[in-house]
């Protein structure tokens, strides 16, 4: 088994993944690379086919159709030597619970043949040097996903699978957590990170892919995935009663009715604004609310599937 590691080779380079369950598509032509030191997000609902693509990529799960290599390797030929160049941090992951966090770090080591000080550095690099001697089950949750990570770094992986690694963590846990990942990108490890939080993809990653329904519906940095859509600006006015006469103006690129008030799109907010509350000053409009904002990942994905990432989490928890 050679382990040579070639500097320039892609960490991971999927092409046209399909991954069927009988009649139903989970992963619909799925292409995407990741290059070293660089973080990538897949951000999308629950169900979007997210755990899928990385269970493929961690070669849990086999592809329907399609072709994907790890650090210019494949599963079918060196199967061993990728298990020894990446880390996996589930959903969920279960530990002995009278087992403390040093003894199972220790365990670890031993499982990919690398030498038991490694368990020290991993303890340091997740920052649970005070929990050594504690038992795993006395952990909360996000010193339990500190740990996860840990186990994950004990071999150096080149390639760091992340799938959902802060759902269910209090904002505090999730930042620790968000800490250790930038620290990780910065010493050059690749990372794929799922997620349906969208600032953690916006902070985390350098490239972010939108999935929904088993597809990449747009990917691109966040600067590139903004730039993609007309209109860069949001306002909702709320207001009593009907409009007896639209707004019209050249710096609406389109608007849309809902219930009790009205959307307008427009490039920038200093254009749209001050002829706005013009309109409403000279039509004597009754305001109750009037919302103003840049246009976000959340608004984004709206535009693309017709449903808000909250609303879809919450429909399928």
């Amino acid at each position: 088994m050679s382990t040579m590691r070639i500097p320039n080779v892609l960490a991971l380079k999927a092409e046209n993944i399909i991954k069927k369950f009988g009649n139903f598509t989970a992963v619909n032509n799925v292409s995407l690379s990741v290059k070293k030191g660089e973080a990538i997000a897949l951000l999308g609902p629950n169900g979007a086919g997210k755990t899928t693509f990385v269970e493929m990529v961690e070669g849990i799960q086999k592809p329907t159709a399609g072709h994907i290599e790890i650090l210019g390797l494949t599963w079918e030929k060196q199967a061993k030597e990728i298990q020894h160049r990446i880390g996996l941090v589930l959903q969920e992951n279960r530990f002995l619970d009278r087992v403390t966090v040093f003894e199972t770090l220790k365990l670890f080591t031993s499982f990919y043949n690398v030498p038991s000080a490694k368990a020290e550095y991993a303890l340091k690099k997740v920052n649970l040097v005070s929990k050594r001697d504690d038992y795993t089950m006395n952990l909360s949750g996000g010193q339990r996903q500190r740990l996860a990570i840990a186990l994950a770094l004990l071999n150096d992986p080149e390639l760091l699978l992340l799938d959902e690694p802060t759902t269910g963590l209090d904002p505090h846990a999730r930042r620790e957590v968000w800490n250790i990942i930038k620290e990780l990108k910065k010493s050059g490890t690749a990372i794929v990170l799922t997620t349906h939080y969208m600032e953690e993809a916006e902070k985390l990653c350098d490239k972010i892919y939108i999935m929904f329904q088993g597809k990449i519906l747009l990917s691109g940095t966040m600067k590139e995935l903004l730039a993609s859509q007309e209109y860069q600006s949001i306002v909702d006015l709320h207001f009593k009663g009907q409009l007896k006469k639209s707004f019209q103006h050249p710096a609406v690129i389109r608007q849309k009715k809902f219930p009790g008030g009205i959307r307008f799109y427009a490039k920038e907010l200093k254009e749209i604004l001050p002829p706005l509350m013009e309109w409403i000053k000279k039509n004597q409009i009754k305001i109750e609310d009037l919302n103003c904002r840049n246009l976000n990942l959340d608004d984004l994905f709206t535009e693309l599937t017709g449903h808000k990432l909250n609303e879809q989490n919450r429909k399928e928890a």
